[in-house]
């Protein structure tokens, strides 16, 4: 018999997550590694802004701001998604 296909039903606003267990056939992620992963890449873009400087108006504009990689809804960021691939996929391998 064919194997079966594994499927999560939608919750809420867990497209990623979803998307990403479906497309690995498994309970692979959950909103909580998702959500780990889009701070620390948050972290890593408050880094990167800073050396412009603390006091820039960029810099500034830029951590007064919500995420970009995850919404309160957990919606979350293609860098987030890509990111967490990266435990599956070698990315050196991604074609266009």
């Amino acid at each position: 018999p064919p194997a079966a296909v594994y499927h999560e039903q939608q919750v809420m606003s867990m497209c990623g997550v979803h998307c990403l267990n479906s497309l690995l056939q498994a309970n692979a992620f959950t909103e909580v590694d998702l959500s780990q992963i889009a701070h620390e890449l948050d972290r890593r873009e408050r880094e990167v802004m800073a050396e412009g400087g603390l006091q820039n108006e960029d810099y500034l504009r830029f951590v007064a701001a919500d995420s970009q990689n995850v919404s309160d809804e957990g919606n979350f960021s293609i860098q987030v998604l890509s990111e967490a691939l990266k435990v599956y996929v070698d990315p050196t391998q991604w074609t266009d």
